[in-house]
Formats: C-alpha cells, structure tokens, sequence
C-alpha cells in the first residue's frame, strides 16, 4: 500500500509562497488523498483541491490508457469536493470512477456534486464531465472491495462525517479526518466518539486524525467539528496506532506555525508518556509519501 498526500489543508485553500503566510512547505490545498494497493488499484480520500494535480498526475502515469478509480468521500464539505469540477481524468471518455459517500436522507452525493457546478456556481455541469460516474450512498457499515477491506464509520461534525479504514494484509490505514473529540477538558478523558474511534483505529500501521486546532483555539471553536493533535495523541496511545499523521491544517497555521505546533505535539508526548513509546508523529505535507 502507497499512502501519498495531495491535499492536508482545512476550510479552504491557503497556498502562498510569500507575504504574511507561507504555506508552500506544508501545502496549501484541501483535502485529497491517494491510496494505491499492492494490486495498484487506485483509492482516493476526499476531493478537495489537491485532486487538481492528483489528475494530472494519473493521466501522465496512464500514458494514455484508461483510468479506473474509487473516490471515497467523507463528507460533502466545500473543503472536500471542490477540486472535483478541475480533475481533468473525469472529463474524459473511456475513464471510470466510483464515488462512495455518506447516505442522507435530505440529499444524495451526486445532487451535492450537481449542485456545486450548477448555474450561476459554475460554467460546467457534472452531466458534462465525460468520464463514466457511478454514485453510491452508503449506510454505515462495511465493504470489501477486490482483495482489501474498506470500512467506514460516523463520527463527530456538523451534518455527521465518514471515517474510512482500509486493510490490505496485514496493513490498515485509518482516515478520520474532520472529527471533533467528545469536548472534554482533559485530553485522557474519553467520550463515546473517541472510543468509538479507538476501537477502529487498534493497532492501524496509519492514524490520518484531525487536528487543525490548537487546544487554545479549540476552547474557542467547539461544535466546530475538529480536534487537537494532543487529542490525537492520547487516541493513538490508547488504540496502540504504530504513526499518527496530523491532517486538515487550518488555513491561518502557516509553515514556521506548524513547525512549531509538530515540536509542542512531539513535547506533549514525551511528557505524556515519559518519554516511552513507540508512537510516530508527523504532520501532513502536500507531497509526502508513506508506504506499508
């Protein structure tokens, strides 16, 4: 399994190489990111901006042939599928994509989809894109597709949000991505989310986990629908996760911030555990590459 991240920004695209916020080190484009089995079947979390230059990437590796697909998404924030209008792959025939989703009872993944590119939002409808789409609303649960597992769980946000885990042999990677903790004040006190979460994310090789806050900023931001890297901590310690990979960077944390915030998460879990542990902690970059 090939881990590799296109997009690790929240809210909204932040891509600056000067000024006030540098961002190009860590990245500036919203969430998206590519799994590749042993098989070399193609997964991809989340459709936000950095599914842009996924796209063009696949077509220069495709040399031509034709490109098959699953979009996994988590939720149908502005964050998380705005890059789907500008993935070049979807405009050409002969390509084919499945796209999974949440099932709601208000609206469906393809009448969001639709919905962000109809007039006056934007220039070309969906129904214009000419790659062969196939929409699929999920209820909670489980599947196996070919000869991996993907399975997907609610957990904490506004209008509710997908956590996917996928297992291939002996490897998992879980995505919980724009998940808020269950408000508690002490980081080791865990609610029914972060339990729940915990009991998916045992012993997964990859925690992907929200932690677009600082504990200061999360004081401040409650029901927003995200968490902290000190909680995402305690939840990796606790679920025995062997890396946790901080994700969704909020767009105001600029490259010497999350230089610094790595370096508190990192003293955090030194004075956590006493310095004993096997846990690895990194925040996501635009670009990185993790293989299992």
């Amino acid at each position: 399994m090939i881990i590799k991240f296109w997009g690790v920004r929240g809210s909204i695209p932040s891509p600056s190489a000067s000024g006030l916020l540098r961002t190009d080190r860590y990245g500036g484009n919203t969430a998206c990111v590519e799994v590749i089995t042993n098989n070399n079947e193609e997964y991809i979390i989340d459709a936000g901006t950095g599914l842009r230059l996924l796209g063009l990437d696949l077509l220069k590796r495709a040399q031509g042939k034709p490109i098959n697909a699953k979009v996994l998404f988590s939720h149908v924030h502005w964050d998380h599928i705005q890059g789907w209008p500008f993935f070049t792959p979807a405009f050409i025939p002969g390509n084919c994509f499945r796209l999974y989703g949440e099932k709601k009872v208000n609206h469906s993944l393809s009448e969001v989809l639709k919905g962000q590119q109809r007039y006056p939002n934007f220039p070309v409808s969906l129904t214009q894109m000419g790659a062969d789409a196939e929409f699929l609303d999920l209820d909670e649960g489980a599947s196996v597709f070919a000869d991996i597992e993907v399975g997907y769980i609610r957990l904490n946000h506004p209008d509710s949000v997908f956590s996917y885990r996928i297992k291939e042999s002996s490897n998992t990677l879980v995505y919980a991505s724009d998940t808020e903790h269950d408000g508690h004040k002490f980081n080791r006190i865990f609610g029914p989310t972060d339990r729940k979460l915990i009991d998916w994310a045992i012993n997964a090789d990859i925690l992907i986990y929200d932690g677009q806050y600082t504990p200061e900023e999360y004081e401040k931001k409650k029901s927003w629908g995200h968490s902290t890297p000190m909680k995402g901590v305690e939840i990796a310690l606790e679920a025995g996760v062997k890396k946790l990979i901080i994700f969704h960077h909020d767009p105001q944390h600029d490259d010497t911030f999350l230089d610094d915030f790595h370096k508190r998460t990192l003293d955090y879990l030194d004075q956590r555990t006493g310095g004993k542990h096997n846990l690895e902690i990194d925040f996501a970059k635009e670009g990185m590459v993790i293989k299992l």
